[in-house]
């Protein structure tokens, strides 16, 4: 499954905030904190990606998460 059909690259914020908390967390090799107010700066400069260039990329093989 792509990230389109996910609808990861239209997230709400709180659920961003929510699985970067547990990645902090789990605490894993290269483990950045991002705080809440950090994200909240790069939503203002994030362009999600037109139809025309998510077009430009395969769909994920079934089964597959993307």
């Amino acid at each position: 499954m792509s990230a389109r059909a996910t609808g990861s690259l239209a997230a709400p914020i709180d659920g961003l905030c929510r699985r970067l908390e547990a990645r902090s967390q789990e605490g894993g090799p290269g483990t950045v904190p991002v705080s809440r107010e950090l994200l909240e700066e790069y939503v203002k400069l994030f362009q999600a990606p037109s139809d025309d260039e998510l077009g430009l990329f395969d769909e994920a093989p079934p089964g597959r998460r993307g």
